[in-house]
């Protein structure tokens, strides 16, 4: 892919929304002269309403994925947070209860941040999840369902099934 175009993390993301935007500003501004544009014997007719549209679906896109990369990379740096000080509690608690005496609060008090990390770790998995299935899988398998159906790829298929 395009490197301005790529997506798969905070950053490039909103490279991506940025550039999306400022060719869409481009388009906008262009003074077009003429209705068509003719490369090695082939005639294109251009239409200005037609790129705009097409170039905001990816703005849309590229603003959804913006959104839930930064979602993403907020709730990320808050779990790895919380873990830090999970952990840094652990340690201090380590070295309070060292007497054979409290060993049994002790494994009780491990069982309990046992848990609690379990369930940091599930937390972040579903983070993860819901990210790939809403930006990497939902919406290009959504452009292609509506592509299949703007352009009449069932009718195409079945025609082009019977003429073979």
């Amino acid at each position: 892919m395009y490197p301005l175009l790529d997506h798969d993390d905070f950053t490039k993301s909103r490279k991506a929304l940025m550039a999306t935007a400022a060719f869409l500003l481009l388009v906008d501004h262009l003074q077009i002269v003429g209705e068509s544009v003719a490369i090695a014997g082939l005639t294109f007719k251009l239409d200005k309403n037609a790129v705009i549209g097409f170039g905001s679906l990816f703005l849309l896109y590229f603003a959804y994925v913006f959104i839930v990369r930064a979602i993403e990379q907020s709730m990320s740096a808050r779990l790895a947070e919380v873990r830090e000080e999970i952990d840094r509690l652990i340690r201090d608690v380590r070295g309070v209860i060292e007497a054979e005496a409290l060993s049994i609060k002790r494994i009780e008090f491990e069982n309990r941040i046992g848990g609690t990390l379990d369930k940091l770790k599930e937390t972040t998995r579903l983070l993860s999840r819901f990210t790939l299935l809403s930006v990497e899988v939902g919406p290009p398998l959504l452009l292609a369902l509506y592509t299949a159906y703007a352009v009449g790829a069932p009718s195409a298929i079945a025609s082009f099934i019977r003429v073979s």
